[in-house]
């Protein structure tokens, strides 16, 4: 990512201005809204990213498990001597997948809900920064 730089006490991205002079320069007849506070835009970035680092850490933590722990049924499998040790063998085995996908899933819609929650927020902050720049609007006129 490029670094920001402090124009006047308000910190810039640079590529952001980039994108916005080219829709300015484009598009010049759209309506100018404020710019959304940086702060707003690192704190929706830090948040999305720490809930799916979470996730992934989750999730390789829950995948090393189910390794160690079909290593262990793989050695079981290839030792039943019996077809009941076999077939028990096999569902632990299953199990052991059913398991691990069901632990996954679960991790990643947590994730997703996160966020979700993260992503609503944002656009609150930004709305609220839309609303609070723009025009008020002269109320209509009574009617009797």
């Amino acid at each position: 990512m490029t670094k920001a730089k402090t124009n006047g006490g308000a910190a810039d991205l640079p590529g952001l201005d980039r994108i916005t002079a080219l829709f300015n320069w484009r598009l010049p007849d759209l309506p100018r809204y404020p710019e959304l506070p940086l702060a707003s835009f690192r704190t929706f970035t830090t948040r999305f990213n720490d809930a799916y680092h979470h996730a992934a850490s989750q999730q390789l933590d829950a995948t090393l498990a189910a390794n160690e722990r079909l290593a262990g049924l793989a050695r079981q499998f290839m030792s039943a001597r019996d077809p009941q040790s076999l077939i028990a063998a096999e569902a632990e085995i299953v199990t052991c997948l059913a398991e691990t996908g069901a632990t996954n899933a679960k991790i990643w819609a947590e994730t997703a809900q996160q966020m979700q929650e993260c992503c609503g927020q944002f656009v609150q902050e930004a709305a609220a920064v839309v609303q609070a720049s723009a025009p008020t609007a002269p109320a209509p006129p009574a009617t009797a």
